[in-house]
């Protein structure tokens, strides 16, 4: 028996508000767990929140082998999302203070 949609992404598997449409900041950390079919991404804005969105590896391997370059690097992404926080698209950039030194902008 199937029961509509999956639910939001479970607060004890990846805690963090949702995340809804897009979103600039750097990965936290990255939740795989057997208690969810999808790979969970924690991103925190430059403001300071916190959000979580989930994506299928399996299917999504690019995207998560960027989001996954990313965490190790630290570099920005941008983050868009679709229904129960799916990744829909991700960015990844260079870090914003290298853009800045680079330019001579400080």
């Amino acid at each position: 028996m199937k029961i509509g949609s999956l639910s939001v992404v479970p607060s004890l598997i990846c805690p963090g508000t949702p995340l809804d449409g897009l979103r600039i900041g750097a990965v936290m950390k990255i939740v795989d767990s057997d208690a969810s079919v999808y790979v969970n991404f924690v991103i925190q804005t430059r403001e300071g929140p916190r959000y979580c969105a989930q994506m299928d590896a399996r299917r999504r391997r690019n995207r998560n082998a960027l989001l996954r370059m990313a965490l190790e690097s630290g570099r920005t992404v941008m983050l868009i999302s679709g229904i129960n926080s799916y990744v829909r698209t991700a960015v990844i950039g260079m870090d914003p203070h290298m853009l800045a030194s680079d330019s001579g902008l400080h």
